[in-house]
């Protein structure tokens, strides 16, 4: 009897271990996104805790379309038209050239959109008296990630986000310096 059950539950144990190894696949939501999910702050706050470098202090920034081209360099008919919704970080003393958002777009072909929109037309000097090491925007999925900030934690972000949205991340943009 206790060979029995010692069989079973080793058989029990091979069937388990089978089943969770044969789904390889990356969670996705109902937009197609694989890996990336939810709210962009919820995003931006898990890719700032992931990284492994010393963040600069930052403050919540509300973004509309109003204030869009000042944070990301969309007009506000971009913003609207392509924008569900926004989650951007700035540096909390303005001596600092630091900015993080995470945009969540209509679809992925609206990500693809934004992404080289804001490349073309984000403003690295719009801190007037300090500049950013490094610019970069990136994509996946519906979501995108951009970073104007110093290099080494632009490439801290750059590994989070490419964790967090797996196969769906796109090609990584460094628009400044370019």
């Amino acid at each position: 009897m206790k060979k029995l059950l010692i069989c079973l539950g080793l058989v029990l144990a091979v069937g388990l271990l089978f089943a969770a190894c044969t789904n390889t696949e990356q969670p996705s939501d109902d937009q197609g996104n694989t890996g990336l999910s939810g709210e962009p702050a919820d995003i931006l706050n898990s890719l700032i805790e992931n990284c492994d470098v010393e963040m600069v202090a930052t403050m919540d920034v509300e973004v509309s379309a109003d204030n869009a081209q000042h944070y990301l360099g969309l007009t506000s008919e971009q913003f609207t038209q392509y924008v569900q919704s926004a989650a951007v970080k700035e540096a909390a003393i303005n001596a600092q050239a630091h900015l993080v958002a995470v945009l969540q777009c209509t679809d992925e072909a609206a990500a693809a959109e934004v992404k080289a929109m804001i490349a073309e037309n984000f403003d690295p000097m719009r801190w007037i008296c300090v500049t950013p090491e490094q610019c970069f925007v990136v994509d996946a999925g519906s979501y995108v990630l951009l970073a104007a900030t110093y290099e080494d934690v632009a490439a801290a972000l750059q590994t989070a986000f490419a964790n967090a949205a797996g196969s769906s991340m796109g090609t990584v943009e460094v628009f400044y310096p370019n």
